[in-house]
């Protein structure tokens, strides 16, 4: 997913609920290691109001469409934020695939 974020190809918000999904997959059992994912947290934590993925066939389009300027401008944000730490999740599974908390 943070691959997919850098390339363009998956929004910031979409891939940031998606990395916290897999956090306990990826065994991140020390509660401290969690700052390193505290961007996708905070990305998260400011979009929670904004629906994605499948989720969006079941807005009306104009309630869409009106939330679009506010979606475009909370994706730009989280793009600033998600940047660095999607280049660090990257480094740290390439270098401990299996995570290693």
């Amino acid at each position: 997913m943070a691959k997919q974020m850098l390339a363009g190809e998956l929004s910031y918000i979409e891939g940031s609920r998606g990395i916290l999904s897999l956090l306990p997959a990826a065994h991140v059992k020390d509660r401290e290691r969690y700052g390193d994912f505290l961007a996708f947290v905070a990305i998260d934590s400011e979009t929670d109001h904004f629906s994605i993925g499948a989720v969006r066939v079941l807005w009306q389009r104009q309630a869409l469409e009106s939330l679009q300027p506010e979606f475009d401008a909370a994706e730009a944000r989280a793009k600033s934020q998600g940047e660095s730490a999607c280049i660090w999740v990257i480094d740290h599974f390439a270098r401990f695939p299996s995570g290693e908390f």
